[in-house]
């Protein structure tokens, strides 16, 4: 039995290494690329990554809607993702109240809807090409490759987002801004903790889905490769909805 369990821990490693490094690599090979191509270059690898990020969702909304569209799946991952959404949300929301971030020169009469509006639009068109995929799936054929696709877009985004952070110059780090990580993993661990005793899923598993730290366009593809299809629509809802809760 001790054996089993070393095996079945050995190649969740083996899988999680073989997913996680490839990203790493493309992001290091990503902001190498930065620091010697010309700026009009740059800027267009910049500005492409919006759209890269729609074609991916588009994609992996084809990949899992075999799995969201069977109603007693679909609606048990929607609920599941909504009740550990709601309590990764809670649990950031009140670490971070514990020590709330200070703000310089931002008055709060200067702040109204029109702040809102960028990120909610963002998160609405994520939502929809998620939606225009799946709706693809019911006119083009099954037997795409739609993993193997969204991987390849997947490294293509994060080489892109390498270069996106080679122009990024950082002065000293505040305890602020160590804090707020710090606090956004802690809320993983505890909301992990709650989550387990409430969902039909491990807590090894929940730390897995909120991995991705509301990254939808990775932890999607990322979590599918680790646990499947269903465990990938988990984790891309659950991010989407965390989206919502962070704009509100």
């Amino acid at each position: 039995m001790i054996c089993f369990v070393l095996i079945i821990e050995l190649n969740m490693t083996t899988l999680l290494l073989s997913s996680i490094v490839p990203i790493l690599l493309a992001l290091l090979g990503g902001w190498l690329l930065g620091r010697v191509v010309t700026v009009p270059i740059k800027t267009l690898a910049i500005g492409s990554i919006g759209y890269l990020v729609w074609a991916l969702l588009m994609v992996i909304g084809y990949q899992f809607a075999d799995v969201l569209f069977q109603p007693n799946v679909g609606w048990k991952v929607l609920r599941e993702s909504f009740i550990y959404a709601s309590i990764l949300s809670v649990s950031s929301f009140l670490l971070l109240l514990a020590r709330p971030v200070q703000e310089h020169g931002i008055e709060h009469s200067m702040r109204d809807f029109r702040d809102l509006l960028k990120p909610l639009q963002e998160c609405c068109m994520a939502m929809l090409m998620v939606g225009l995929g799946m709706l693809s799936y019911l006119i083009l054929p099954h037997g795409l490759h739609a993993a193997q696709f969204s991987h390849a877009l997947l490294l293509i985004l994060i080489v892109l987002i390498g270069i996106d952070l080679s122009t990024v110059r950082l002065a000293r780090l505040t305890r602020q801004q160590i804090w707020v990580p710090c606090a956004m993993l802690f809320a993983i661990f505890i909301a992990a903790y709650i989550a387990h005793w409430l969902l039909p899923h491990s807590f090894t598993a929940l730390l897995t889905v909120a991995s991705g730290f509301g990254w939808f366009s990775l932890s999607g593809s990322l979590v599918t490769n680790l646990l499947g299809k269903e465990m990938g629509s988990f984790a891309l809802l659950t991010d989407l909805i965390r989206e919502f809760y962070g704009i509100l």
